[in-house]
């Protein structure tokens, strides 16, 4: 997380061309889902380890409710709704990777 917020604090461009490829890989749609689930469950399951339970919980369940809705709509429409939101947000992509970046340094502020 704290890498790709990097990534796209400094060259944003470079984040879209690895999004742009990332989509069309064939297997885009269930490595996504995989990433979310797996991560999402990992997050639930140690959040009483955590620091700050309560946020490493809800963190890993929107994770996890969120691959659990890619799983429903489809690789055709998540496909449709990953260039759709690209497109609309490539502007924004500086500012919303710094609370991200910031984000990421309290999870690992969380965990120790």
């Amino acid at each position: 997380m704290m890498v790709i917020s990097l990534i796209v604090l400094i060259r944003p461009s470079l984040w879209r061309r690895v999004l742009d490829r990332f989509v069309e890989y064939p297997y885009f749609h269930e490595i996504e889902i995989g990433l979310r689930l797996v991560f999402g469950a990992a997050f639930i399951v140690y959040a009483d380890q955590t620091r700050f339970p309560l946020v490493v919980t809800l963190t890993g369940s929107v994770l996890f409710i969120a691959g659990v809705g890619l799983l429903l709509i489809g690789k055709i429409r998540h496909r449709r709704v990953a260039l759709h939101m690209m497109d609309k947000v490539y502007g924004m992509l500086r500012p919303v990777a710094i609370p991200i970046l910031a984000f990421g340094a309290f999870l690992i502020y969380a965990a120790n």
